[in-house]
């Protein structure tokens, strides 16, 4: 046997998603700090417990990204499905965050739609990418 028919196959395509992954992880973990998170008076206005809950899930979710890049580029098989897991409880969380920063105040109807499309459309492209991945 060949040493290239021992080694898995590693898309460019899975490379490019596990350096999203990544990236965006890293991002979120950094955007906290510089204190680029929600700065709106509304979230401002919520009690500290609220307020320390939201970033905790927001750096928990970014954590798990690094994890689940770092495991693609490892090509460990459970980082894919956690991938597509992640990408799919995400997607609920960052609509709603979506919409609040590209809206002057509270969102509205018409805004908080506009922003379940976006996300589930830019989610689902590494969704789809990831899902038909060859690991």
């Amino acid at each position: 046997m060949l040493p290239s028919q021992l080694t898995p196959t590693f898309s460019l395509t899975l490379r490019i998603a596990a350096g999203y992954m990544v990236f965006r992880g890293i991002i979120g973990l950094v955007w906290p700090l510089l204190r680029l998170g929600p700065n709106h008076p509304e979230f401002q206005a919520q009690s500290l417990a609220y307020r320390m809950g939201a970033q905790s899930r927001e750096l928990t979710l970014s954590a798990l990204y690094v994890v689940v890049g770092v495991g693609l580029f490892w090509h460990h098989s459970w980082a894919r499905w956690v991938a597509l897991v992640l990408l799919v409880i995400a997607s609920i969380y960052e609509a709603n965050s979506f919409a609040w920063g590209f809206s002057d105040g509270p969102p509205t109807p018409r805004a908080r739609l506009s922003s379940r499309f976006v996300v589930a459309a830019w989610n689902g492209l590494w969704f789809y990418l990831i899902y038909r991945a060859v690991l």
